[in-house]
């Protein structure tokens, strides 16, 4: 269900996005683009300039496979800028699912610059911190298209709302070695799907600037 309010639109899910992780990407941009036709409009007609997302919690395999598809599905060109802001929080010690958190900064680094620089083809400037008074609590994808149309897409829990449906223990993930985690997370993202991970809705907002 949708509703329009003051130009924007506030679009609910639950299990509308279930299905191969390979292609969650595009159900997503198919989904919110019906609700919004002139976004709809531009993703069709133009490409991106500039892709800019805030999110304290994406510090999980799983969340940059996930937030990977949404970014990949887009329309892109060389020239498209990609900005992403997280938080790295210290942890005890290493997990061992790939839902779990990073532990070592940077592993966390250079397996999501090389997730999106190889395997999206988009190359991610990261601006990892490490103090969450210095990042938004908002979780905000920024939209600029090279046609001049901007969209702010506001996401009630992120990726954090779809769990993963691996087959063969790919959901036990090894933290040791950066290739080894890259090769991982391939596997899961080759071969899983994504369901929806609670019996209530979530929520997007999604404005033109």
């Amino acid at each position: 269900g949708d509703t329009e309010k003051g130009g924007g639109k506030r679009i609910e899910f639950s299990s509308e996005l279930n299905g191969e992780i390979r292609t969650f990407g595009d159900r997503f941009w198919s989904l919110i683009g019906g609700s919004f036709p002139s976004l709809k409009d531009d993703l069709e007609s133009s490409r991106l300039r500039e892709i800019k997302y805030t999110d304290r919690y994406l510090q999980s395999p799983w969340y940059i496979i996930l937030f990977g598809e949404l970014i990949r599905a887009l329309p892109r060109s060389s020239n498209t800028t990609f900005e992403l802001q997280t938080l790295f929080s210290s942890k005890q010690s290493s997990g061992k699912l790939i839902n779990h958190d990073w532990s070592v900064t940077a592993d966390m680094t250079d397996v999501m610059n090389l997730w999106f620089d190889k395997g999206i083809n988009v190359p991610c400037f990261l601006d990892l911190h490490d103090d969450k008074k210095h990042i938004s609590h908002r979780r905000e994808l920024v939209l600029k298209f090279e046609n001049g149309s901007e969209y702010s897409v506001g996401f009630d829990q992120g990726v954090g709302y779809w769990r993963h449906r691996l087959s063969h223990n790919r959901h036990y993930f090894d933290f040791s070695d950066v290739n080894n985690q890259l090769t991982q997370m391939y596997e899961a993202w080759n071969s899983g799907r994504v369901e929806n991970g609670f019996d209530w809705k979530t929520v997007l907002y999604l404005n033109k600037l």
